[in-house]
C-alpha cells in the first residue's frame, strides 16, 4: 500500500503534469505502508479503504482513512475465511424492515 501526496501535482488545467515529469519527489511525496499482496482490487467508500486479495486465505483488510488518509488506521481483517475478491458499501438498505447502512 503506497500513500501518495497529490499536492505535488499541478492544479492548473492549462499546465498539467506531462508524461515522465515525475512531480512527486521520491522519499517525501509518498510512503510505503506495506501490505504486499493486498491489491487485487481496492475500494474506497464512506471513509473506509478496503484492500482485497483473491484466492488466498488472507481475506481483506479494512482501514479508516477519514481521520488521516496519509496514516490509514487498520480496523480489521477477514483472514482465515478465504479470498476477498471485492466489496461495496450500500446505504439505506432494507434489512428486515429497518433501513441500514452496510459495508
Amino acid at each position: 500500500l503506497f500513500v501518495y501526496n497529490l499536492s505535488y501535482l499541478s492544479d492548473d488545467p492549462n499546465k498539467p503534469n506531462v508524461k515522465d515529469s515525475n512531480p512527486i519527489p521520491p522519499g517525501e511525496g509518498y510512503s510505503n505502508r506495506g501490505q504486499a499482496g493486498f491489491g487485487h482490487t481496492v475500494n474506497c467508500a464512506r471513509g473506509l479503504l478496503f484492500l482485497h486479495t483473491a484466492g488466498t486465505t488472507h481475506g481483506c483488510r479494512v482501514y479508516d482513512i477519514k481521520e488521516n488518509p496519509t496514516q490509514p488506521k487498520f480496523l480489521f481483517h477477514t483472514g482465515g475465511t478465504g479470498g476477498c475478491h471485492d466489496s461495496m458499501v450500500q446505504t439505506n438498505v432494507d434489512v428486515e424492515g429497518e433501513a441500514k447502512d452496510l459495508w
